[in-house]
């Protein structure tokens, strides 16, 4: 994951959708990435996770979504809730979610309503580099 979300070179795929992007990138490993800029919206934010699902769809091998959402300036009513809702109703297949941001609504909202979707691991960095060591270090199984 670089400082700079991936314009589409260097094999990322990318949607763009009204300042909420999402792609896939290959470094360290394949991982999906939803990157939020600016004000971000519900209306947008439920067009970027139905990007999302249909990226899911068609590639189901990938299983780390990384929440990039350091860029935002506002989340406008609902759109924290739709982001954390998400990942318990249409996470199944996903083994992790690393969210980055410094804001404290985001992140312990994913982390609550993640609970009910025991199987995916959230861990919340508030910097690009904190995502990259997360991504870079080698997972560990829960099982036991």
């Amino acid at each position: 994951m670089n400082n700079r979300p991936s314009d589409g070179t260097g094999g990322a795929d990318t949607t763009d959708v009204h300042g909420v992007r999402l792609a896939i990138e290959q470094a360290p490993f394949p991982h999906l990435l939803l990157h939020a800029e600016g004000a971000v919206s519900l209306p947008s934010v439920r067009d970027a996770l139905r990007a999302l699902e249909d990226a899911r769809r068609t590639t189901a091998s990938l299983t780390t979504l990384v929440i990039d959402a350091l860029d935002v300036s506002r989340f406008g009513r609902g759109a924290v809730v739709e982001i954390a809702r998400w990942i318990p109703r249409n996470g199944a297949g996903l083994e992790r979610v690393i969210v980055v941001s410094t804001s404290t609504q985001l992140r312990s909202s994913v982390h609550a309503l993640a609970a009910c979707a025991r199987s995916i691991r959230v861990e919340s960095v508030e910097t690009r580099e904190g995502a990259q060591a997360l991504l870079s270090a080698p997972t560990l199984s829960l099982t036991g």
